[in-house]
């Protein structure tokens, strides 16, 4: 290897030529170039090992090779010459935050801070979308020689969705002159800041009236925070305090509770209506809690039966007949009804006037009339019509008595009156009289009621006639001419046939003492010396 040193005009240094021999053919030289500082400027490499082309090696101030020329021509002016502009190398760094935050973008710039550079900037949509997640932004970055960090800031948007985290990017673009974009794309992450929400939802409720209507409210979504909201009642068809007993307060769900009830108390009232409703509602619910369902039905369910009406009426019979009760069913026909009934004494008296009774009137399902008959008595009294009643009680279950008394009018039958005939004796004669002063003022001695006659005459019907014989005294005789004796008038009228409580009349004559005897008993008429003369009619003993 050979060493040459070469002192060049053209520059103030020392230049130090090596030449080498190789294998071969092979030839290098090498030449070294120093200022006057002695600090290595240049080195230049020729020779058959660099295919005969000059290499130029430019050193800076450090000794550190900054530059290679293959131009052996100027090649150590070309050193001494001022290098070309290097490039300002620009990156973009990642964001995140919160939203509702800002994200903060950092571009930094490195290689070649001395110049100035710039670059483009604008957002793009990822799952991020603008404006709903954020605004939407572009422009320049500039740095001025020396700054090496810049930042592009965006704004997000604190929205109430439950969502998961979202990105969007910033790219860079456009750079200036010597400028190099080498990441061009920064990620913004927005992390959701939102909590899932516990959602309440009530449900309808029924029950009989004078039960509890419990409504039941479900928590669903997030069961692990605790939840709350008030809540109220409010009238429907059902009307507080007559229906329900209104209530409001809070309902509240600690971590993990799914469910809760509110209770609501109704009213046993015995109205017939309908079944009737109300509501209670949600509402003011906590943070972190939605009403899905505000409102729960409540229907309370009427367990009145429509009452079966019974009202009785009056009746009308002629003494002797039956009174006739009609007992009407109105109102519910459906379901069975009863009750009870007795008679009750008016200016008819039980038992001469009619025969008491008592005991139930019932209906069957659809049955509307049902009927109550009292008989009444035929006596021989002469009197007014009279009246009893008919009284209704103690009705079953479901039924009202709307009419209790039924006034039954005994009709008196003036032909079926009958007269006492007084029967007084003076030995050994009999007086009959329909007075009973006559015969006590006439010196006779009474001794009874000796029969009863019809007052009034109708068809079936005979004149009982009272006879004086002046030689044998009174009789009765059925011939209004009182067989050749003198007639004094009646005693009444005799039935010409045999009746219900009714009995013969029988007439008997005394020869010993030219006397009659006019009885009811045979046996008395048949001793003691009468003799039978026949009957003369019926009457009532």
């Amino acid at each position: 290897m050979a060493i040459s040193l070469n002192l060049r005009s053209a520059f103030v240094g020392i230049a130090i030529a090596f030449y080498a021999a190789t294998c071969a053919n092979a030839t290098e030289t090498k030449s070294y170039t120093y200022d006057a500082l002695g600090r290595l400027i240049a080195v230049i490499s020729d020779g058959s090992v660099n295919d005969n082309v000059a290499r130029t090696y430019c050193y800076d101030k450090a000794g550190n090779r900054n530059r290679a020329i293959s131009d052996q021509s100027n090649a150590i002016a070309n050193c001494s010459a001022p290098p070309p502009n290097p490039i300002a190398n620009l990156t973009i760094g990642n964001a995140s935050v919160t939203e509702g935050g800002t994200l903060t973008f950092t571009v930094t710039r490195s290689g070649n801070t001395s110049i100035t550079a710039s670059a483009s900037y604008a957002t793009t949509n990822g799952t991020a979308v603008a404006p709903g997640d954020y605004a939407a932004k572009s422009g320049t970055i500039s740095f001025s020689s020396g700054q090496t960090s810049k930042t592009i800031t965006v704004s997000t948007v604190d929205d109430t969705t439950v969502e998961p985290d979202e990105t969007l990017r910033v790219v860079l673009s456009s750079p200036s002159a010597n400028t190099v974009i080498d990441t061009s794309s920064g990620v913004g992450t927005i992390k959701d800041n939102d909590i899932a929400p516990a959602n309440l939802a009530i449900g309808n409720a029924s029950v009989s009236e004078g039960g509890t209507l419990s409504f039941t409210v479900t928590r669903s979504g997030n069961t692990a925070i605790t939840a709350s909201a008030s809540y109220a009642t409010t009238n429907g068809t059902a009307v507080a305090p007559g229906d329900y007993a209104a209530k409001s307060g809070t309902i509240s769900f600690s971590s993990g509770q799914t469910s809760k009830t509110i209770t609501v108390s109704t009213v046993d009232d015995t109205a017939v209506e309908p079944d009737e409703n109300m509501r209670v509602v949600l509402s003011s619910p906590s943070a972190n809690t939605v009403i899905t369902n505000s409102s729960g039905t409540g229907t309370i369910k009427n367990n009145d039966v429509a009452p079966a009406n019974l009202a009785i009426g009056n009746a009308t019979a002629s003494e002797g007949g039956t009174l006739t009760f009609t007992v009407t069913r109105s109102g519910n026909t459906a379901i069975n009804a009863s009750a009870s009934y007795a008679t009750i004494n008016g200016s008819a008296v039980a038992p001469s006037d009619y025969t008491a009774k008592s005991g139930t009137v019932s209906f069957s399902s659809g049955q509307t009339t049902k009927t109550i008959t009292v008989l009444t008595i035929s006596d021989t009294a002469a009197e007014s019509n009279e009246a009893m009643r008919v009284v209704l009680s103690n009705p079953s279950a479901n039924t009202v008595v709307t009419a209790n008394s039924g006034v039954g009018t005994i009709n008196n039958v003036a032909a079926n009156d009958m007269i006492p005939i007084y029967r007084f004796y003076k030995y050994p004669k009999y007086f009959l009289t329909k007075s009973y002063s006559e015969g006590a003022g006439s010196g006779f001695t009474y001794q009874s009621v000796g029969f009863n006659t019809y007052r009034i005459n109708a068809s079936g019907r005979r004149a009982l006639y009272r006879c004086l014989n002046p030689q044998t005294g009174h009789f009765v005789s059925i011939q209004s001419t009182c067989e050749g004796q003198n007639q004094e008038g009646t005693l009444g009228y005799a039935a010409n046939a045999s009746a219900p409580n009714l009995v013969p009349l029988y007439r008997f004559y005394n020869v010993s003492t030219a006397s009659h005897l006019i009885t009811v008993n045979y046996a008395e008429g048949s001793s003691g010396g009468f003799s039978y003369e026949g009957v003369l009619g019926y009457v009532a003993p």
